[in-house]
């Protein structure tokens, strides 16, 4: 034997174990160790017991919920009279379903229990619902839960990326709620999306070019060009049309001139979403004799949305000042002035950043020269639409 675990116990006969039966421990530790196997013996013969006992149970309730006909019916709704097995549980009120016994996927009736006869098996049932057609004489009836409500999807076709939604009336498909953006910075057409409930629309208006100067007794200045206005507004969609024409000026082009003599920078384009929200271009650059450097022209302040534009181009002036106008993160910066190295040296300012900054001026820093003078070009527009 050697060794021996019975009930969780361990016996041995090599002294290997406190239940040792060697050198005449079979005097104290053979009768519990038999107690030891009675005891699993029992327990096993309980458990098996048990379990048939189970099976035996589910085996008789399921019999009582499952019977079968030959009465010939006919699939579909309403009234159904047949004869079933006696002795079943069927009671009125239980949904059961009724299901032909050799094609039970295919056709099939939802019925509930009107009434049954545990003596004679007389059973009527009412179908609310039928799948199949046809009249058979095989039929199952088994259990099964109450039929839901029926729900019509639909049609599929043409409708990819929608999502099935109800009013708590209806179904339709409709696209999911989610947000739209786009950027404009050429002119085009927005086009509203379905089931928008928000329009937000942002616009900068195109920067101007700046101004040249050039004369006598440092005396001339070339301001820079105005930055774009910017404004934004909030609508709400259904007030706006199904789309709208967004306009994005062109850059305003720079002005040159040769030897002296002043010359004004061109004004920058609005920037449109249709006739609902107008940003104004930036003012041109403008040249002068003063004397001293003026500012760049004061940029555009919308009313829809306080807040400046971007940095005005900055001025060029005798003795090579400059100034600069109020900044703003939304427009882009003015171009830096020019100014000529010397008397026959040609000077070109820098344009402005788009979109919407505004060119730099350009001229001579001392007297007037011979060269050729080019100021920055205004930057074009832009526009930003939201819809959610």
């Amino acid at each position: 034997m050697t060794t021996f675990v019975v009930n969780g116990r361990t016996y041995s006969d090599d002294g290997s174990s406190s239940r040792d039966m060697s050198n005449g421990g079979h005097r104290k530790w053979l009768m519990p160790m038999l107690v030891d196997v009675m005891t699993v013996v029992y327990n096993i013969d309980t458990v098996a017991a048990n379990a048939a006992t189970s099976a035996s149970m589910a085996a008789s309730a399921a019999a009582g919920w499952t019977a079968t006909s030959t009465t010939s019916l006919a699939v579909g709704t309403g009234t159904k009279a047949l004869t079933l097995q006696a002795g079943k549980q069927f009671t009125p009120g239980t949904f059961v379903l009724l299901m032909r016994t050799s094609a039970v996927d295919t056709i099939y009736m939802m019925c509930r229990v009107t009434s049954y006869n545990k003596v004679t098996g007389a059973t009527v049932l009412e179908s609310s619902f039928a799948l199949g057609a046809g009249t058979y004489t095989d039929w199952t009836v088994t259990l099964s839960g109450k039929q839901g409500a029926d729900v019509t999807v639909p049609t599929q076709t043409g409708q990819a990326g929608k999502m099935l939604e109800t009013n708590g009336v209806s179904t339709s498909w409709q696209f999911p709620i989610e947000t739209h953006f786009q950027e404009f910075n050429t002119s085009g057409t927005w086009t509203k999306p379905p089931r928008a409930k928000w329009v937000m629309v942002e616009l900068v208006a195109g920067g101007a070019s700046g101004a040249v100067a050039s004369g006598a007794g440092n005396n001339g200045y070339a301001r820079g060009g105005g930055p774009g206005q910017w404004k934004w507004k909030l609508f709400l969609a259904s007030a706006l049309p199904a789309s709208v024409l967004v306009t994005i000026p062109a850059a305003a082009a720079a002005v040159s001139m040769v030897g002296e003599g002043r010359v004004n920078g061109n004004n920058g384009g609005d920037t449109t979403f249709g006739s609902y929200l107008t940003a104004k271009g930036g003012k041109g650059g403008i040249a002068g004799s003063t004397g001293a450097g003026l500012d760049a022209p004061v940029p555009w302040v919308g009313i829809d949305a306080v807040k400046g534009g971007g940095t005005g181009g900055s001025t060029f002036a005798s003795g090579g000042s400059d100034i600069d106008a109020t900044t703003s993160e939304e427009a882009g910066n003015g171009g830096v002035y020019a100014r000529a190295a010397g008397a026959a040296a040609n000077a070109t300012a820098v344009a402005g950043a788009d979109p919407g900054g505004g060119g730099g001026g350009a001229g001579y820093g001392n007297s007037g020269g011979t060269g050729t003078l080019t100021s920055g070009a205004g930057s074009k527009g832009r526009a930003r639409i939201w819809a959610w």
